[in-house]
């Protein structure tokens, strides 16, 4: 596995606070350089906590429940 980036982990609260600052108006691109994740992590953020609230924050990564195809 040489040569791949381990993922990093983001406690919940983290996640939640980079949510409350794109909800209270600022933009998602300058909250997520300044956090150092892309944009593409804070909209998924954005996207589980309006789905699931705080279990949508804190899934695992990793196949998802289900049949396999």
């Amino acid at each position: 596995m040489a040569g791949r980036a381990k993922k990093r982990q983001f406690p919940t609260a983290y996640k939640l606070k980079a949510i409350k600052r794109v909800e209270r108006g600022e933009g998602v691109l300058p909250v997520a350089r300044e956090l150092g994740i892309s944009r593409k992590i804070l909209h998924d953020w954005i996207k589980a906590w309006n789905a699931d609230g705080p279990d949508g924050l804190n899934r695992k990564p990793g196949p998802k429940p289900g049949p396999r195809k």
